[in-house]
């Protein structure tokens, strides 16, 4: 029977653009807290956490995904985003995933669907836009279709 655990993503505001892909089979966020007082002026954020079967695995798998992005040991110099589509690309099965999203200096947490709710898209969701997971191109276009519309309302108004 295989090991359940967690396969996670941990940033620090502190180090942009640098990311911790590790396994742990305790709570992520536990697991975050263990790298804080190391003298960073920032605490350590799970960004997303994957909970899988075999997550040391699915961690070596994620690794050799991201191995271009290596800084050091566990560390890769790259995006969140990459770091969480090498961990989907490298897991057989994800039983439960979250994405942790810093609102307004608040961590809200919400579960993430497997793919993309807009219609025939099979891309993984990375934002939410009033609360459906979208992937970037299709939050882009409703953002862009939202704030146009406006746009193209307060251009007629101003040329009257």
């Amino acid at each position: 029977m295989s090991v359940r655990g967690w396969v996670y993503v941990i940033a620090n505001k502190a180090m942009p653009d640098l990311v911790k892909v590790g396994y742990s089979t305790k709570d992520p966020i536990l697991r975050a807290q263990d790298f804080d007082g190391t003298g960073i002026p920032h605490s350590y954020e799970v960004v997303y956490d994957a909970l899988v079967l075999g997550p040391r695995e699915v961690e070596q798998k994620a690794h050799k995904a991201l191995a271009n992005f290596r800084e050091a040991k566990e560390w890769f110099r790259c995006s969140a985003d990459v770091a969480v589509r090498a961990i989907k690309q490298s897991a057989e099965k994800i039983l439960q995933e979250t994405a942790h999203l810093e609102i307004g200096g608040e961590v809200a947490t919400r579960s993430l669907s497997q793919k993309c709710t807009h219609y025939g898209c099979s891309m993984p969701p990375t934002k939410d836009y009033k609360g459906k997971p979208l992937c970037e191109d299709h939050w882009l276009r409703e953002r862009r279709d939202r704030f146009g519309g406006v746009r193209q309302l307060l251009n007629k108004e101003l040329n009257r």
